[in-house]
């Protein structure tokens, strides 16, 4: 028979409490059972007390998804799932399940397929977390968290010479585009050239290179109503190759390494069919300045973006929904108008954000519970599955790991030039001497601290003058009372 999960609302606590307490009788009495004891199922429903009705509904209380209970005798607990006939045909070893739980299904075969790595996402996800914690700057952060994933990684012979092949591992129908969501003062940039920042004057500051969010700013007139999200779904930027416009602006370039590594700048597949729900319909290409084009596309992009807790962090939350789904040209001033809060202009345009959300961001709060479920449950969705099969390899998991007798000679590990490998090598970026120093979070510029300075009075000053004239020569030590 399959077993539905039992509603816990339609019990009161003292119910779920009787209901607990025989669950705990029933597997208690299962794990002192010893091999070789042998009991028929109605004995083993008076020793727990129960009837057959009580029985099931304590079973059902165990259960967190649909399951198929199979008629076993209580002796049979520690035997693998099998069907007799099957088992008479194969004559080994068998572990076979019913499956009612098409994701349980899916995340078990995906299991298998990126089983080498699990560990290597944990392992990235503590080098980003000590990358943060260790005060480095961005240049270093990359290479912490570079030099982890080289120097850990386990890639399978074939998946290897794919990669020496420059060949393509994977290939998929869309594309998809990361929207830097964050705070301005908070995210990180690409510098323009050198070239082009020795062609700017002296005193410009204008040395970020062009990405996605500066040329939404710049889009033309007749893209007034479109909000950033359509904008970068639906849109390339092209060189224009038969524009005459010789304008050598410093917010755009003829080149492509003012843009964004992450940015596509080729077309999509030319099969792939128009969209039915177009929003512009009356030509498919923009010109922008500096020989650039914006060019519809025919499938849109798949937008990614920070996501923001809307508990934890309500205004950056807000900020970001007014970003992506209203269209403005100046972010500072466009995105908040006249309001107090972002929430406060969210509540004003929450129609508009919601027609414009509603085609990129489905049933969301759904998905973000999922994964909040699946990380707290440590990745156990395939145990009903398969259980005998995830115990055999928690067991070679736990088990050490032994050298290969004849692969041995390939382990790179007996090799520290190998196993200590820093991708700065390749890139041709030889180590400085302050790599490891930490940086000093919020330094005062020179106005501020000179202000401080004036403002003491004389015992300060005397004070701050002998503590500044004391640490300048590197004393070792030294006190002051």
């Amino acid at each position: 028979m399959i077993l539905e999960p039992l509603k816990e609302s339609h019990f009161d606590e003292d119910e779920l409490n009787r209901i607990k307490k025989q669950w705990d009788k029933i597997k208690s009495l299962l794990d002192e059972m010893k091999y070789g004891e042998d009991i028929t199922f109605e004995a083993f429903l008076e020793k727990v007390e129960l009837t057959e009705s009580q029985y099931i509904e304590t079973i059902r209380y165990s259960l967190k998804r649909p399951t198929l209970l199979l008629k076993r005798s209580p002796s049979e607990i520690r035997i693998n799932n099998y069907n007799t006939n099957l088992l008479k045909a194969w004559r080994a070893n068998m572990d076979l399940q019913f499956v009612v739980d098409p994701y349980a299904c899916a995340v078990y075969i995906l299991s298998y397929i990126t089983k080498g790595q699990r560990g290597m996402s944990k392992l990235l996800e503590t080098a980003s977390k000590e990358a943060n914690a260790g005060n480095k700057d961005i240049v270093n952060r990359v290479r912490h968290i570079g030099n982890k994933f080289l120097n850990s990684v386990e890639i399978s012979s074939q998946e290897a010479v794919y990669l020496v092949l420059q060949m393509p591992l994977r290939r998929s129908t869309r594309e998809f585009q990361f929207i830097n969501t964050s705070n301005p003062d908070e995210r990180t940039f690409l510098l323009k050239t050198l070239d082009k920042i020795k062609e700017l004057p002296d005193n410009s500051t204008d040395i970020e290179s062009d990405n996605i969010i500066k040329r939404y700013q710049r889009r033309p007139c007749k893209l007034e109503e479109l909000c950033l999200a359509n904008f970068v779904a639906w849109f390339n930027c092209v060189k224009d190759k038969h524009s005459d416009d010789s304008s050598t602006s410093c917010n755009t370039t003829e080149t492509s390494d003012d843009f964004l590594l992450e940015t596509d700048l080729t077309d999509n597949v030319d099969d792939d069919p128009r969209a039915e729900n177009n929003a512009i319909e009356d030509t498919t290409e923009y010109k922008l300045k500096g020989g650039m084009k914006l060019v519809k596309r025919k499938r849109a992009k798949i937008i990614r973006s920070v996501r923001f807790n809307k508990e934890k962090e309500p205004e950056n939350y807000y900020r970001e929904q007014l970003m992506l789904y209203t269209p403005w040209r100046n972010e500072q001033k466009d995105l908040i108008k006249d309001c107090q809060t972002y929430q406060e202009r969210y509540q004003q345009v929450e129609l508009i954000v919601n027609s414009n959300k509603e085609q990129y961001d489905c049933h969301s709060d759904i998905l973000e519970k999922a994964i909040e479920d699946f990380n707290e449950n440590d990745n156990t969705s395939d145990d009903p599955v398969a259980p005998n099969t995830q115990h055999i390899n928690e067991q070679d998991a736990a088990a050490k790991t032994k050298p290969s007798e004849l692969f041995g000679c390939f382990d790179p590990g007996t090799n520290k030039q190998h196993s200590q490998y820093d991708l700065f090598d390749d890139m041709g970026i030889l180590p400085r001497h302050n790599d490891e120093e930490e940086l000093v979070q919020n330094r005062l510029n020179d106005s501020d601290y000179r202000q401080l300075v004036r403002s003491l009075n004389v015992k300060q000053k005397e004070f701050f003058y002998h503590v500044l004239h004391s640490t300048k020569p590197k004393m070792t030590l030294w006190h002051c009372f």
